[in-house]
């Protein structure tokens, strides 16, 4: 699964659109994630988190295909992402990357 974004959009507070293209099973579709990023932190070195949500129907990407699987695959799917980041200075990510 592979999601890269053409387009984000402030809905209002912490709730964004993150609208691009995703690939599933070689397929590539657009789609449109509702986001949720309450945190945003000023403070490096913070922990902060985001969700997002979209839904998407299997068969648009060629999964559950054939004739006993189109009875057994839904027409809706979600995905669902809980990610947390945390942000790190410009000084703090070169010396991570000389560690490895």
């Amino acid at each position: 699964m592979v999601f890269a974004s053409t387009h984000v959009e402030r809905v209002s507070g912490p709730d964004y659109n993150v609208t691009g293209n995703l690939t599933l099973h070689g397929v590539t579709k657009p789609v449109t994630f509702a986001v949720t990023y309450p945190a945003q932190q000023t403070i490096r070195e913070a922990p902060t988190g985001l969700t997002a949500k979209a839904t998407v129907n299997p068969h648009d990407f060629g999964l559950g295909q054939g004739m006993l699987l189109r009875f057994v695959v839904s027409e809706i799917a979600t995905i669902e992402i809980g990610l947390e980041t945390v942000q790190t200075s410009a000084q703090g990510r070169q010396a991570a990357a000389l560690a490895e």
